[in-house]
């Protein structure tokens, strides 16, 4: 008896408890699925990821430009100018370094409620600030606009 037990013990296992070509191949394939789903979700988070530290940067940038125009005095704010600047955000000395670009636009900020109140212009310009990057896209990325206003 001792001797059919070791034996059982040995014996192969039944079909039933054994996968089959098909279950095997179906799990395989479900496992592919979501492995490419995931892969494509993977080129997506980075993407955006890359954008949003790209905007971040942008919008430091918008606020180093409007800190300069208001070290100048307000008389003599450029009409137009062109800022480049490294891809760490610092000025670039040639427009060879520069991975952004910044075009400035002013103008007289007629439109305020202080200008017409006091029926003067001069209280206020219109900052516009066109984002370029790579600096040679002929296609803004960002604008960003503001006021400076005399004091």
């Amino acid at each position: 008896m001792q001797i059919r037990q070791r034996i059982a013990c040995f014996a192969p296992r039944s079909a039933r408890s054994a996968f089959s070509l098909i279950e095997v191949t179906i799990a395989v394939g479900i496992a592919g699925f979501v492995l490419v789903a995931l892969v494509g979700l993977l080129a997506v988070g980075l993407d955006a990821s890359r954008r949003a530290g790209e905007d971040t940067t942008v919008a430091g940038l918008a606020e180093t430009v409007v800190s300069r125009l208001q070290e100048v005095a307000f008389d003599d704010l450029p009409s137009s100018d062109s800022i480049e600047f490294k891809l760490d955000g610092t000025l670039a000395d040639n427009p060879s370094d520069g991975f952004f670009r910044c075009d400035i636009v002013t103008a007289p900020h007629s439109a305020s409620v202080l200008a017409e109140s006091l029926r003067r212009e001069d209280l206020g310009v219109r900052v516009r600030m066109t984002f370029y990057w790579p600096p040679d896209n002929p296609k803004p990325k960002e604008i960003f606009e503001t006021t400076i206003a005399r004091y």
